[in-house]
């Protein structure tokens, strides 16, 4: 034992001593704590990573006077969540904390506040028998039939045993998606609930007939349970039930697979049928269930929830447009178009966010596949086509879309697509300068405003077109090559690509939620790096320093040809 573990015990037995607690080891004591009129055994025992970690306080949950929430099936209490800051250099005041806290937790459950506390908590207390099941229902939608997949295999999803869907065209769309087979298909029962069931107890026995009472009380549409138990011929029956939490903002959803007794071939009328499936029978087994649908895995996104509404296209999918396909998903966005007709090579691989297994195939199909399997519930379309083809064969795929962003890291067909495309339609450019010197976003919520693409060009003193945009001066080559002409590329890193899809994803989001304006973005990075291999940076890059980004709205040009139909 060092010297700093043993003074960190010393001073923790110190204050364990102030509570009355007694020492039975080396890192553990013994006490109690008043509650209500009685008294409530407890125990204190500080883990290896202490003072790095809270010390764990258990009560006997025998002894409380009712049930508390916050205190788990082995009476642990719950003291704060995970990733909270301690003051390690204070060992004795993190215990003395830890079990006023306690303290704290127990008082509170006594109070009325205690039966809220124990609906917020309802999936800890629901009892988990065997493996998960995951729902891709719509958790909102009315009580109703829904079917129950089981899957082939467990190692994509864990513990993961069955998928249940609305229907078959939702589950093998999804499961096309997400790489999955479904080997066993069974009807199961989707009950939406009005109010919340009561937080079950630890352990306690769910009665089929007592249960199915307290669901049908809540359900508005019950119904469903008669319908279907009146035809059941299977030995169970697994229910999903939907109910409110307690923000009523979101659902919570669980299960249980009731027993089911067979329905002897007798004419009597349904009601009778029912009670005798349900008559005498054993408790319900109750199961976890994950929520694999939209609604729930973009709650924590933050952000509108109306963007699985929108449809953005995507032109060009190299490393700047593959990483914003995937910021644009994650975000929440809900279908996205991609456009470029090359395929994934073996040298993208590394500044790709498709792997070296998609490599032959097309960039489109290569990210349709990827990000299907990581955003299941969004739509990924792939038109394998230049852009000047779909707005030639195809203009309703550009037409149709919400905003356009352009990653193609090609001047003069941004110049061109900037008078090509309709005058009314958003759009967000994104390229990179080379040696991760920077990067750019142009976003262009109204293209008849003052403001585009083209405005970034201009006439140097000695008539050269330019970029006026750029850190680098102009008439300088950084493309490299690996395989001679067909090889070409501007060198600069994954991180870089990352750093300018996240700029164009936030511009994106911007633009479609209508709180933008025609606005330049750009930042340094590398100055050091670039100017050491021999190249100059132009007149703009003098008023930025490394790491430095700015914003302007100050760049259209009078007389621009992509913008100046609408000033005349």
């Amino acid at each position: 034992m060092t010297l700093l573990v043993a003074q960190a015990l010393d001073e923790a037995a110190q204050a364990c001593a102030e509570f009355g607690f007694t020492r039975t080891g080396e890192r553990s004591w013994t006490g109690s704590f008043p509650l209500g009129g009685t008294i409530v055994p407890a125990t204190l025992e500080l883990p290896k990573r202490f003072p790095a970690a809270l010390p764990i306080v258990r009560v006997t949950r025998d002894a409380l006077p009712r049930r508390v929430p916050h205190v788990g099936r082995d009476g642990k209490i719950c003291l704060a969540p995970s990733g909270v800051r301690l003051d390690i250099e204070r060992p004795g005041e993190i215990v003395r904390a830890a079990v006023e806290r306690s303290k704290r937790v127990l008082a509170d459950g006594l109070t009325d506040s205690a039966d809220v506390e124990l609906q917020r908590e309802f999936q800890a207390y629901w009892p988990r028998q065997g493996g998960d099941v995951g729902s891709i229902c719509n958790a909102a939608g009315p009580s109703r039939e829904v079917i129950w997949r089981t899957l082939e295999s467990r190692a994509r999803f864990g513990t993961l045993e069955a998928v249940v869907a609305d229907d078959p065209r939702q589950f093998r769309e999804w499961a096309g998606r997400v790489g999955v087979r479904g080997v066993h298909c069974e009807r199961a029962l989707f009950v939406r609930l009005e109010q919340a069931l009561p937080a079950p107890e630890f352990d306690d026995p769910m009665r089929v007939g007592e249960f199915i009472r307290k669901i049908r009380c809540r359900a508005p549409d019950a119904s469903v349970f008669n319908s279907y138990l009146v035809k059941a011929q299977a030995k169970s029956l697994n229910v999903l039930l939907s109910m409110p939490d307690t923000s009523g903002e979101s659902r919570i959803v669980v299960g249980l697979e009731f027993p089911l007794r067979p329905i002897p071939a007798m004419r009597r009328r349904p009601s009778q049928l029912i009670a005798r499936v349900l008559q005498g029978h054993g408790p319900a087994r109750g199961f976890a269930v994950r929520r694999l649908d939209a609604d729930f895995l973009l709650a924590r996104v933050g952000l509108p929830t109306d963007l699985a509404k929108k449809t953005v296209t995507l032109v060009g999918c190299g490393a700047v447009g593959s990483a914003c396909a995937f910021q644009l998903l994650a975000s929440g966005v809900g279908r996205v178009r991609l456009i470029d007709p090359e395929l994934l090579e073996e040298a993208n691989v590394h500044r790709h966010a498709a792997g070296i297994r998609f490599v032959g195939r097309s960039k489109v199909e290569a990210l349709q596949l990827m990000l299907g399997e990581h955003f299941p519930h969004a739509i990924v379309e792939p038109i394998r086509e230049p852009i000047e083809s779909v707005l030639e064969r195809t203009p309703e795929a550009i037409t149709g879309s919400d905003l356009i962003i352009i990653a193609v890291g090609d001047e003069t067909l941004e110049l061109d697509l900037t008078k090509a495309l309709p005058r009314d339609l958003p759009r967000v450019h994104v390229w990179l300068e080379a040696y991760g010197l920077g990067g750019h976003v142009l976003e262009v919520p109204a293209p008849k405003a003052h403001g585009c693409y083209y405005c970034l060009f201009g006439r140097s003193h000695d008539d050269v077109f330019t970029n006026e945009a750029l850190f680098a001066a102009d008439r300088q080559v950084f493309d490299k090559s690996l395989a001679g002409c067909a090889g070409t590329f501007t060198p600069y890193g994954a991180a870089d690509a990352t750093r300018a899809a996240c700029e164009a994803q936030r511009a994106a989001l911007r633009v479609l939620a209508g709180n933008s304006s025609n606005t330049l973005t750009s930042w340094m990075e590398d100055l050091e790096d670039f100017l050491g291999r021999g190249f100059k940076v132009s007149a703009r890059a003098s008023g930025f320093k490394p790491g430095e980004r700015q914003s302007t709205t100050r760049f259209a040009r009078p007389g621009c040809p992509g913008c100046k139909d609408e000033r005349a």
